[in-house]
């Protein structure tokens, strides 16, 4: 509570007391938003949910907001940001699956699975879709590592399983493409796409491409 104290006034304290577990702020200014969430979160144990506008940008909101946690970092402590989106824009007109949506839904996941401390944005339509059950959770994630086992046929299908759509070539996030010993994937939540060589039943390489010039990038 060191930073804490320090930065913010003992009326802003007290507005932020981390035994009401409800607590809610009322009238801060918009400016000020992201300020009053950031140190909120230092004063509360738990993850903190963040309920916004359906229009609203949320990539704007994570940016100020990490800013505003950089000033009063306390780096003892881990704070992720995250978002929870739906995954389409209408069910009803365009139910086609957003790749980056559902890559913030693993983003979330994974830091929920790593019990890291995190500010979760989203809004009201976000949360009528239900989130797995944790017992699910690993179903989300595939981890690979050169000399681990596991064949060309089996990495396909739990790909395919996860979500994975087959392409001639990988150009966007959930695509995955094939040749041979050469497996492309390009993660729901990575930046670039992965080029995965498996020799037998033995992945032998792991290498970065671009997805543009479909070229390997230098390590």
């Amino acid at each position: 509570m060191k930073v804490i104290d320090s930065f913010f006034s003992s009326h802003f304290i007290q507005r932020l007391n981390p035994l009401l577990s409800n607590s809610s702020i009322d009238n801060i200014e918009n400016d000020l938003i992201e300020l009053a969430i950031a140190g909120f979160c230092y004063t509360n144990m738990g993850h903190v949910l963040w309920i916004v506008g359906e229009n609203e940008n949320l990539d704007e909101k994570k940016e100020k907001l990490e800013l505003w946690l950089d000033v009063i970092r306390d780096h003892s402590l881990e704070i992720s940001i995250v978002f929870y989106s739906i995954p389409f824009e209408d069910p009803y007109i365009n139910n086609e699956i957003d790749a980056r949506s559902i890559g913030d839904k693993v983003g979330l996941i994974r830091s929920l699975q790593c019990k890291k401390r995190s500010i979760i944005l989203t809004t009201l339509s976000a949360l009528s879709m239900k989130v797995e059950p944790p017992n699910r959770f690993s179903e989300f994630f595939l981890e690979l590592s050169r000399n681990r086992t596991i064949s060309r046929q089996l990495l396909l299908a739990q790909l395919n399983t996860m979500g994975y759509k087959s392409r001639n070539i990988v150009e966007e996030k959930g695509d995955i493409a094939w040749r041979g010993s050469i497996v492309d994937v390009f993660p729901i939540n990575g930046e670039y796409p992965v080029r995965v060589e498996i020799e037998g039943d033995t992945v032998i390489s792991l290498r970065l491409f671009d997805p543009d010039s479909q070229k390997s990038l230098k390590h």
